[in-house]
């Protein structure tokens, strides 16, 4: 098969030939030219006329096109027939029409077909509601050079149907409400040119369908409410070139999706609608350029969308309203605008990204329902934008099997964030939760150090969570702040009462006798300690004087405490 010419021509030669051991009167020499008329190759064949063709009907109810120069040949008007053809063989031929070469309606009783190696150079290809080979067609390596091909609702066999390394020029390829349930299909390194390519409405159920390393012209690529239940499908390595690419409203079933290493290029990429079962759909390491990929209302349960390694040039993506298991974009390069307003997932997973845009998490219209979220290793150089409450944030994080310097990573990413687009209370929240993630961390480090470091691990975790987190939500509540005070001062009060009143220690000073006087005082002398005010109308003796050091230590320490926490709130 010769298929990089750009033209030909055909000469009639009037003399005997015999090609592969089969005796022609006439035979056609055929040169295929570049786009400069320089000669590229010449191929020859033997003439089969009208008289040849019907004489080979009569016989057998068959054809027999190998080798063979067939021109205008029409099924229906060339034999005024709608019977059905028992045999029938075209390797290596060729076919030329003025206006269509036509299988249109036929019916192929025989169990395999074979087009191999075949050219149609001119005039439209028709198989329009043909009935194929029961078990295998065959029209791999053969050339459609005028591109207008209609398949269009053909049945093919149940086998295998094959187009592996065909080329296709310029024209449109119709597959529409095609059949080919049941069988292995193969467009495998298929360049099917410029022009739309449709497979609308097209019948695959339980089929293995391989367009790996297919190359799709320009143009219109259109496969929407096409039925894949249970088929698995390979795009792996194609090219889709400028146009839209088509996908929504397919019925996958639980059948498995691999465009890995696929480029598409310059157009819509739409799976809107999407309805795919407990499978996978891969798109690792595949290239979008200049797209916009939409998955919003696909119904992916149970099913895993994987983007990991893949580029991503000026695209934008949408999943708005999407019900998947797992999404994942790991170690991609996020440059565009992401919409993740989904309906329901259990997993996105943007580990060890670089965002240089904006993520969006936002609900609207309707609640956004995702059960984890994996942030670690992002390098964020743009903005996401997501609401701590109603998305769940901490939650998100939280509920990961990662160890808590991970969660550290990602809500010290998530505080940085909130910090640039001014969500400072989303700040603060995902502030103190890297702490606690942070000191947990610490505390799990020296527990692996071993016995020695336990202790001193224990007694740092407990005194932090106690003074910076639990008293002030490490300076970011001036209110929980000034609770912690009040508590405090009540609780030094009470203790001083108490021991004066068990003669642990003593106040020296004036006072009625009586043990309601005795709390006035503790709580008059408490907060002049407390503030570190001091008159010096009371005295304290005994235990009391350890109790008054610790109270006025207590007292500085919480009003620097407030005063960071209150300064931090008012000059945001």
């Amino acid at each position: 098969m010769f298929s990089d010419f750009k033209k030909y021509t055909v000469r009639t030669i009037d003399q005997a030939i015999t090609i592969d051991e089969r005796d022609f009167s006439s035979y056609v020499e055929i040169d295929f030219l570049d786009e400069y008329h320089h000669q590229l190759s010449t191929i020859r064949k033997g003439i089969l006329s009208d008289l040849d063709i019907a004489k080979m009907w009569q016989e057998g109810r068959g054809f027999n096109f190998d080798n063979c120069y067939v021109k205008n040949f029409d099924f229906a008007a060339l034999l005024n027939t709608d019977q059905t053809i028992l045999s029938f063989s075209s390797q290596n031929a060729v076919f030329e029409a003025d206006t269509e070469t036509s299988f249109q309606n036929a019916t192929f009783e025989c169990d395999n077909i074979s087009f191999e190696g075949s050219y149609f150079l001119k005039g439209k290809l028709n198989f329009h509601a043909a009935k194929l080979a029961k078990q295998s067609n065959d029209f791999s390596y053969t050339v459609f050079h005028s591109g207008e091909v209609d398949f269009a609702n053909a049945s093919f066999g149940s086998e295998l149907n094959s187009f592996k390394n065909s080329v296709f020029k310029l024209g449109t390829k119709n597959f529409q409400y095609s059949n080919f349930q049941k069988s292995e299909l193969l467009f495998t390194n298929v360049h099917f040119g410029n022009g739309d390519l449709m497979f609308i409405n097209a019948d695959f159920q339980k089929c293995k369908v391989n367009f790996k390393v297919a190359v799709f012209g320009n143009g219109k690529v259109d496969f929407h409410y096409s039925q894949f239940q249970n088929a698995d499908v390979t795009f792996e390595r194609a090219n889709f070139q400028i146009g839209d690419v088509d996908f929504s409203k397919t019925d996958f079933g639980s059948g498995k999706i691999n465009f890995n290493r696929t480029s598409f290029n310059d157009g819509l990429v739409s799976f809107e609608g999407l309805d795919i079962t407990n499978s996978k759909v891969s798109f690792k390491k595949a290239s979008f350029k200049r797209c916009t990929v939409d998955f919003s209302e696909a119904n992916c349960k149970g099913t895993s969308i994987l983007f990991d390694n893949a580029s991503f040039i000026q695209s934008n993506f949408t999943f708005e309203n999407l019900k998947a298991k797992n999404l994942s974009f790991q170690s991609c390069h996020l440059n565009n605008t992401f919409d993740f307003r989904v309906c329901e997932l259990e997993l996105i997973d943007l580990s060890n990204t670089i965002v240089r845009d904006i993520l969006d998490f936002t609900p609207y219209d309707q609640k956004v329902k995702i059960g984890e979220l994996n942030l670690f290793g992002m390098r964020l150089v743009g903005k996401i934008f997501i609401d701590w409450d109603k998305n769940q944030v901490n939650h998100l994080i939280a509920i990961q099997k990662s160890d808590f310097n991970q969660k550290a990573y990602q809500y010290r990413l998530l505080k940085e964030n909130f910090h640039n687009t001014g969500e400072y209370d989303a700040e603060d929240k995902a502030y103190v939760q890297f702490r606690r993630a942070e000191e947990k961390a610490i505390l799990e480090s020296n527990k692996a150090k071993g016995n020695q470091y336990l202790l001193f691990g224990y007694i740092s975790f407990g005194f932090k969570n106690l003074i910076l987190d639990k008293a002030g939500l490490y300076a970011t509540s001036p209110i929980r702040v000034m609770q912690s005070m009040m508590i405090t001062y009540v609780f030094y009060s009470l203790l001083i009462f108490f021991s004066t009143l068990l003669s642990f220690g003593d106040l020296t000073g004036t006072r009625i006798p009586g043990w309601p006087t005795l709390l006035f005082d503790s709580f008059y002398y408490s907060i002049i300690t407390f503030f570190t005010i001091g008159y010096g109308d009371f005295c304290p003796l005994g235990f009391n004087r350890v109790i008054a050091g610790l109270e006025g230590f207590s007292g500085v320490f919480f009003m620097s405490y407030f005063t960071v926490a209150f300064v931090r709130r008012i000059l945001r």
